[in-house]
């Protein structure tokens, strides 16, 4: 995955849209913004999936026409986006990089990946990321969300780099249309 391409992306939108409304705050200000938004974003995923609602039969939800793979896929390069983010505003740049091999073993892993435990690890390790300013908690919950999304979700690296950048077009579109 190219991810300072994908850095510089997360960047580049979040600078346009800061120029476009004129934003000013300050940095603790937009680190507090970036966390809370990628909560949600986090939420949004789980909304989506639903594997956690042990009670319903079809598990899912789908985005208008769109397949609950794809629905899901989408709020998981949302998240992407903010994770990418609190990297920059935190000067945590050099954290991103996840190599292939690292990526590889994911994939390889034959454990039954536990969603829920995946999923409030994450952000039990955001939070603490965040309250002590800790860069390694950042990088385990960063590496530990990319666990969730290829081996738990079932997205291809291919998969989240494409709709990650389709995802970006949009966001750009709806700027321009007073988003």
């Amino acid at each position: 995955m190219d991810w300072a391409k994908m850095l510089q992306t997360s960047v580049a939108l979040d600078r346009d849209i800061r120029f476009k409304h004129n934003l000013a705050n300050s940095m603790q200000d937009r680190i507090q913004e970036a966390y809370i938004s990628l909560d949600v974003e986090l939420a949004e995923i789980a909304n989506a999936a639903e594997w956690f609602k042990v009670w319903k039969t079809h598990r899912g939800k789908r985005d208008g026409e769109l397949s609950v793979h794809q629905t899901v896929l989408n709020e998981f390069v949302d998240a992407t986006d903010f994770f990418l983010l609190m990297a920059n505003l935190n000067q945590w740049n050099h954290l991103i990089v996840i190599e292939d091999e690292e990526i590889d073993k994911y994939k390889a892993d034959s454990r039954t990946p536990d969603l829920s435990l995946m999923y409030l690890n994450i952000k039990k390790m955001l939070f603490s990321a965040y309250a002590y300013n800790r860069s390694t908690d950042y990088v385990h919950a960063w590496h530990l969300f990319m666990k969730f999304g290829i081996k738990g979700l079932g997205f291809t690296p291919e998969e989240i780099e494409e709709s990650f950048f389709a995802k970006n077009k949009v966001n750009y579109e709806r700027q321009e249309n007073n988003y």
